[in-house]
């Protein structure tokens, strides 16, 4: 059977339930890996409240302090007495319920005391009516002896009350109305504590180090111990302390506790800054005492485990692989499970948090922010972890072990693996070689990896072997910076709390205008440009800035980070007032703004970007030319486009919010030349653009000899419009302004003035000698109001079939039904089908074949007029009344373009329409014009 090897933090008794690592109080909680402890295990630290830090309590069954290193604190009231009437009231005030090294500097309400040879203050104008004598609970320590010939001492006390082992102040206070107006004074004393047991000063101890000049230190005699704040040799006396885990001195582990302690020494600073791994602080008995031990590994970033009897220690810092040879895929006794990165929820970029600052009057404040200077894998995004460190004093020390938790946390494979009995070799805290080709990129080729958790299995007859975790490692993650203007910032400034105003004064304030900026919908405004300079004050975090047009009552206000920032829009003309001042990440302010006024704003002169030229075209058509640019330009408003005149000189002839321009009315077959600019929305205009030319079109002319019958659209002057009407004189002017605009009339020509202003279209038609008002002209094609004529119609192709209708009256529903042969006819009130009439019949021609018949006669005086087309035989013209473009030889033609046929006004006029055998519907129309289209070409035979 297994052993599982498992850790205590009592020291009477193994805690069962836990392999070694699972403590893993420094780093690991808050390096995001899970197995690290439990958030039951492990609370997250208390930053101590400053008050009750420095604060002076009065209970009878209070909880002791133990001190480590050098802190200011308070106490608790444990002693009370008045003597002379009230005059003198005397107290002690309990430190440390231990013998410490030194009590130091005495604060009264937070100023440092000075004394007399009496010990009566004499600093603050407490007018020697404070005495405060020191106590360190040292083993000879003699209360009473030494306050048996003090004048106005205390009395309600006998010789046997000596202190031995308690670290107190004995404060006696002379009542006197004007030095006590304030009431009680708040004292507290800066105390150096406990002495504590260092191994490599025992001769004795297997981590002796004889370099450091003492032998003579003893686990048994606790005399012979020295003062030290270093966190591995105060973790180890905690750990042995009977006010802290009470373990026995042998179930420690000296020579890792050796190792940590030369690791806490400052590494990679210079010159009299330490960032060294030290514990200053008061730690409550009142806690559990694995907070307190959490607390304590804080201040080491380490690894506390409990591993073969003994509690075993590591420090933050990185140690060489304890076994030469890597471990392969030969010692792998079970699946490998990788973890090749943290969740995003325990992936940190950035720590920061408070420490206890001894340079600042012992007061809590936040040290310099650690972040990763290039967040790119993260994309970008802040990761925070608040860090408070309340038993660190030392800004450097705090940036150290922030900057380790943030580089280990980068470190995020983790890799789970049962290892054959070679990893008996190694513990927790360990550094090992790992040498796997299949895995990594590059290959893992002696890949450095932390032990974080090791659990013996097997035995009994079963192999032996061991479960671990290992997260990648390597010496970078644990080095301080070289460029100490990173490293070493230190947080107070040399501040004090009578001087927090100081420093924050802004020597000067610059106002300019006259710049422009674009905004994101291309619109140019003015703006005026501020800055100022950054105050002396090392903790201002930002600006209060206003501004306000001169004469008005109220700022606007904002709040600004750096030292510059832009006023906009600025209105043009108007005098502004500007204000600003430095606020310290406390909120201090400087009394007083820094003001400046900038008078009568400017116009923007800004012009914007010329157009591309590159993009700019012209191009020539009939009677016009088209200007095309590309205008994505962000600062402009609209294109200005002008052409070279006969004067030569570029006349603007118009603007476009778009990308073309037509110029209209040009001569034919003439050059023109033009330039365009860019014009912003405060009216400033760009450069023009190079030249850009293009040649209109020549005059069409048709082809020599004698031409066709057309439809001919003249655009004319409201003033210029024949009047209606078929006077000669009206005919004559129709005919001048039709041979003057295209040429001498022919049969069949039609001609169409019109005036694009009034909309107005006037029409007339030529028979070949004469022209002919009409009425009205519909889509510009059907022609009713008058007596159909030949001379009417010029008929080239059917190529549609409609029927326009207006004011129908259906008397049922109007459908066509489809399946066999039918056709749809039309005739007036007063013709039949075989005498005057339109019919189109499509026929079955049998074996799936259809064919289709035509026919548009008349008779009269037994000479027939019109179409015949049947089946597919060519369409024959006899005596045409349907008139094709050009000549008709021998009264024949296939009719091959679309016609516009008006059968005329009637009374009335029956149009049904048939579908296979039997009529549908018949629709009746009353007085209207009806419009037919044939359509040949949708009948052809399928």
């Amino acid at each position: 059977m297994g052993t599982a090897v498992t850790i205590a933090i009592y020291g009477a008794a193994p805690a069962a339930g836990h392999t070694a690592g699972q403590i893993l109080i420094g780093q690991l909680i808050y390096a995001g890996i899970s197995m690290a402890v439990t958030s039951a295990l492990a609370p997250k630290p208390n930053m101590p409240d400053t008050k009750n830090n420095l604060g002076t309590t009065i209970d009878s069954i209070a909880d002791a302090d133990i001190v480590y290193g050098q802190i200011r604190k308070g106490g608790t009231k444990t002693y009370h007495e008045t003597t002379g009437d009230g005059t003198f009231y005397h107290y002690f005030l309990t430190l440390a319920m231990h013998e410490v090294e030194e009590i130091g500097d005495i604060y009264i309400n937070d100023e440092v005391a000075t004394f007399n040879s009496d010990d009566e203050v004499t600093s603050q104008n407490w007018s020697q009516k404070i005495l405060i004598k020191k106590f360190t609970g040292a083993a000879n320590q003699n209360i009473y002896g030494s306050l048996a010939g003090l004048t106005n001492g205390p009395t309600n006390y006998t010789n046997t009350f000596k202190g031995k082992g308690v670290a107190c102040l004995y404060v006696r206070l002379e009542y006197n109305q004007d030095v006590f107006q304030s009431g009680m004074p708040l004292i507290t004393a800066v105390v150096k504590g406990k002495k504590v047991y260092d191994p490599r000063k025992d001769s004795t101890s297997s981590a002796y180090n004889s370099s450091l000049g003492q032998s003579t230190q003893r686990t048994s005699n606790a005399a012979t111990w020295t003062y030290s704040a270093n966190a591995a040799l105060v973790m180890r006396d905690y750990l042995t302390n009977s006010q802290g885990v009470a373990t026995e001195q042998d179930q420690i582990d000296d020579d890792m506790i050796g190792t940590a302690a030369d690791d806490c020494a400052s590494v990679g600073v210079s010159g009299s800054e330490n960032n060294t791994f030290e514990v200053n602080g008061s730690i409550s008995t009142g806690k559990s005492k694995l907070q307190n031990l959490n607390d304590l590994s804080k201040c080491i970033n380490g690894t506390l485990f409990w591993a073969q009897g003994k509690f075993r220690l590591v420090a933050g810092a990185f140690h060489q692989p304890t076994i030469s040879e890597a471990f392969t895929l030969d010692d792998v006794r079970s699946s490998i499970s990788i973890q090749t990165r943290y969740s995003r929820r325990d992936l940190i970029n950035t720590v920061r948090g408070t420490f206890i600052d001894k340079d600042n009057r012992w007061i809590a404040d936040d040290y310099p922010e650690q972040q990763l200077g290039d967040m790119t894998e993260d994309n970008n995004i802040e990761s925070v972890i608040d860090l408070p460190l309340p038993l660190v004093t030392n800004s450097a020390t705090a940036q150290r072990i922030a900057k380790q938790v943030l580089y280990t946390s980068r470190e995020q494979i983790v890799m789970s693996v049962t290892l054959g009995a070679r990893a008996y070799q190694v513990q927790v805290g360990d550094t090992i070689k790992v040498t796997m080709p299949r895995y990594g990129s590059p290959a893992w080729t002696d890949k450095l990896f932390l032990v974080k958790s090791w659990k013996s299995t097997g035995g009994n007859g079963s192999p032996i072997e061991v479960q671990v975790t290992l997260q990648e490692t390597s010496p970078q993650a644990y080095y301080w910076s070289f460029n100490s203007d990173d490293y070493q910032q230190i947080i107070s400034n040399n501040t004090s709390l009578n001087n927090i105003f100081d420093g924050l004064t802004i020597s000067t304030l610059n106002l300019s205008a006259g710049t422009a900026s674009t905004q994101t919908d291309g619109t140019v405004v003015n703006n005026i440009a501020c800055s100022w300079t950054a105050p002396s004050n090392g903790q201002v975090t930002h600006y209060e800035f206003g501004y306000k047009t001169s004469g008005a009552t109220n700022y606007t206000e904002t709040t600004v980070k750096n030292t510059t920032f832009l006023i906009e829009p600025a209105i043009v003309g108007k005098n502004y007032d500007v204000r600003v001042r430095a606020v310290t990440s406390r909120g201090n302010t400087s009394t007083a703004y820094k003001t400046g006024t900038l008078t009568n704003v400017p116009a923007v002169t800004t012009a914007p970007s010329v157009p591309i030229y590159s993009f700019l075209s012209a191009t020539g058509g009939y009677k016009q030319v088209t200007i095309s640019f590309y205008n994505p330009i962000s600062d402009n408003n609209y294109i200005e486009i002008a052409r070279l005149n006969s004067s030569n000189n570029y006349i603007v002839i118009g603007n476009t919010f778009g990308t073309e321009f037509i110029d209209t009315g040009r001569d034919d077959d003439t050059q023109y030349t033009y330039k365009i600019r860019a014009v912003n929305t405060s009216g400033v205009e760009s450069a023009y653009t190079s030249a850009r030319s293009a040649t209109t079109d020549a005059e069409n002319v048709g082809p020599s000899g004698a031409r066709g019958a057309g439809i001919w659209t003249i655009e004319l002057a409201s003033g210029d419009m024949p009047a209606i009407g078929d006077t000669s004189a009206i005919l004559a002017e129709v005919n001048t302004l039709f041979t003057d605009n295209v040429s001498a009339p022919v049969a069949k020509d039609q001609a169409r003035f019109t005036n694009e202003v009034t909309l107005e279209q006037r029409v007339w038609l030529y028979d070949g000698s004469t022209w002919a008002y009409q009425a009205e002209v519909i889509d510009g094609n059907l022609i009713v109001g008058k007596t159909i004529t030949a001379g009417a119609l010029d008929v080239t192709r059917l190529s549609s079939i409609q029927t326009l209708l207006g004011n129908v009256t259906v008397e049922d529903v109007l459908q066509l039904q489809a399946g066999g042969s039918g056709f749809i006819g039309g005739r007036t009130a007063q013709s039949a089908y075989d005498v005057d009439g339109f019919l189109v019949a499509r026929t079955d021609l049998g074996g799936g074949a259809k064919g289709f018949e035509v026919s548009h006669t008349s008779v009269n005086n037994s000479e027939l007029s019109g179409i015949i087309h049947k089946q597919s035989s060519p369409m024959q013209v006899f005596n045409p009344t349907f008139l094709v473009g050009g000549s008709i030889s021998g009264g024949t033609a296939v009719i091959s373009t679309s016609t516009t046929t008006n059968i005329g006004s009637t009374d009335e006029v029956d149009i049904t329409v048939y579908g296979g055998e039997a009529a549908v519907v018949l629709v009746k129309m009353m007085d209207i014009m009806v419009a037919m289209v044939v359509a040949l070409v949708a009948l052809q035979p399928q």
